[in-house]
């Protein structure tokens, strides 16, 4: 999904692309690529170059390079963008997030809580637009036993298993990241409604899974809150007041996205204006762009020129030519 944000403003725009995969999901670009050749695109005009990040710092310093598209976590981020800067280079990168999804009283309370449910864990918790924090404004803090219900009868599983719901970790090095932040968490003093660290799949003893897992009692200087974890862990929090959760929103250093989940127009309209982030949703549980629409992420979730994907990368993508003619008769 990710290179489909890019690739076809490159290719229409007279480009030729470089992919370069991440290296641990390499077999993707694959089906990419044959769809590529099936299309009888010209030879050299999609190109995919897989490697580590000597193989990235190697494309970027390409002079022939001339913009770079990047998504992926913040350090890498940091590191591409500064590259590419100090080359004179074109630079997009989507970066981290801690997407809140904020619930008044007067939503739907199952169709909320599965909507939150299926965004923090899906996947595993492995896409950059899933829900991470949970923020239960008033009398809905007492929804939060029924989440947990919710979460604990979710199903782990291989990819092509008919009834799994959360797949497994991408590796066992990330495994161990997201449970030493979990473990982290609890020395900080946060507590763990549902812990999903020994949770394992049916058939698959030795796989890289860990089950839902929600934290309550956090605060925001704590590593589980500052970080984005990129795992099935949902932290969940209470406030008073819809103004109080746009406040908690607003303090976070990230701007991907966030959700208000509410029966009334109003309130919508409020988070809507109130909240600095770049991309809103309302009772929408998983913010993804689709068509012309534009990713706005915005504050530490961004560096670069322009969004994407949309009408902001054509000129990504082109230069632009001023021509003075004169035409004697």
């Amino acid at each position: 999904m990710i290179p489909l944000w890019s690739t076809p403003y490159a290719l229409i725009t007279g480009n030729t692309v470089v992919w370069k995969p991440s290296e641990k999901a390499p077999s993707v670009s694959s089906i990419l690529a044959e769809s590529i050749l099936k299309a009888n695109f010209p030879p050299g005009v999609f190109n995919i170059l897989h490697g580590g990040p000597s193989t990235g710092k190697m494309l970027i310093r390409q002079p022939s390079v001339q913009a770079i598209n990047f998504v992926g976590s913040e350090p890498a981020a940091i590191q591409v963008h500064d590259l590419a800067r100090g080359s004179g280079k074109r630079i997009q990168a989507e970066c981290g997030g801690k997407n809140h999804g904020v619930v008044l009283e007067d939503a739907n309370m199952m169709s909320t809580l599965f909507a939150i449910a299926g965004s923090a864990f899906g996947a595993a918790g492995q896409r950059c637009m899933a829900l991470s924090v949970a923020i239960f404004v008033g009398n809905t803090r007492e929804w939060i036993p029924k989440l947990v219900d919710i979460a604990e009868s979710m199903v782990l599983g291989c990819g092509n298993d008919q009834d799994a719901q959360i797949g497994p970790i991408i590796d066992r090095a990330t495994k161990n990241e997201i449970t030493g932040v979990i473990e982290r968490a609890t020395e900080e003093g946060a507590m763990l409604l549902l812990d999903g660290r020994n949770a394992q799949a049916l058939n698959y003893p030795n796989g890289n899974f860990l089950g839902p897992t929600i934290l309550i009692g956090v605060e925001t200087y704590m590593e589980c809150y500052q970080a984005e974890i990129f795992g099935p862990v949902l932290i969940c929090m209470q406030v008073g007041t819809l103004e109080e959760a746009i406040q908690l929103i607003n303090q976070n250093k990230y701007g991907n996205g966030c959700t208000l989940f509410t029966t009334s127009g109003k309130h919508a309209k409020t988070f809507q204006r109130g909240v600095n982030v770049g991309q809103i949703g309302v009772n929408v549980p998983l913010i993804a762009p689709y068509g012309s629409a534009v990713r706005t992420s915005n504050k530490d979730s961004f560096l670069g020129d322009r969004h994407v994907p949309g009408k902001t990368y054509w000129p990504f993508y082109t230069t632009t030519k001023t021509v003075s003619s004169r035409w004697d008769q």
